[in-house]
Parts: C-alpha cells; sequence; structure tokens
C-alpha cells in the first residue's frame, strides 16, 4: 500500500505485468521494427521492404492491430509483446 499526504486521495500502485523471456537479444520498444530490419538486411539479405510487409501480414494474420508492439528476435522471429506467443518470422518467405 502506498502512503499519501495528508488531505491527498489515496493511490492504488498499478500492478506489475511481467515482460515474458524471449530468447536472445531481440529488438523492443516503437523502434524495433526499423532497428531488426537493418539486422535482417545487414546479415540475412531480407531487404527492410520486404521485412515491413512480412510484419504487416504476420501482424494481420494473428489478428494484432497493426499499431500493436511486438518484441522482434534477431533472427527475424516476431513476438507478441504482453504474451510471448510466437507469430512468425521476418525471413521466412511464406510469412
Amino acid at each position: 500500500m502506498l502512503e499519501c499526504l495528508a488531505g491527498a486521495p489515496s493511490a492504488q500502485a498499478l500492478p506489475i505485468i511481467p515482460v515474458p523471456e524471449i530468447p536472445g537479444n531481440p529488438y523492443r520498444g516503437s523502434d524495433a521494427p526499423s532497428r531488426a530490419y537493418e539486422h535482417l538486411q545487414a546479415y540475412h539479405g531480407v531487404s527492410p521492404g520486404t521485412a515491413s510487409d512480412r510484419l504487416h501480414r504476420i501482424k494481420q494474420r494473428s489478428g494484432v492491430s497493426p499499431t500493436t508492439s511486438v518484441v522482434i528476435g534477431r533472427t527475424g522471429d516476431v513476438y507478441h509483446e504482453m504474451t510471448g506467443e510466437h507469430l512468425g518470422s521476418l525471413t521466412d518467405p511464406a510469412a
């Protein structure tokens, strides 16, 4: 329970949501796609345009909003940021 100043309304602590464990050193946050695209181009030969198209298809197929943040592994694996569910891979031509 949080202590409140005299006369201030009581506050509730926000719940702590655990971050799912994603293997490797993945890209997280709002700039994850752009950083991942650079890495995928340099190390896997996937152009940023192709990776972006695949990410949009993966999100659509998984029912994830286009604006929802995802976690992207260094091998192109895409995970739901909140659940850790594997959604697809940016290196998969079928994505």
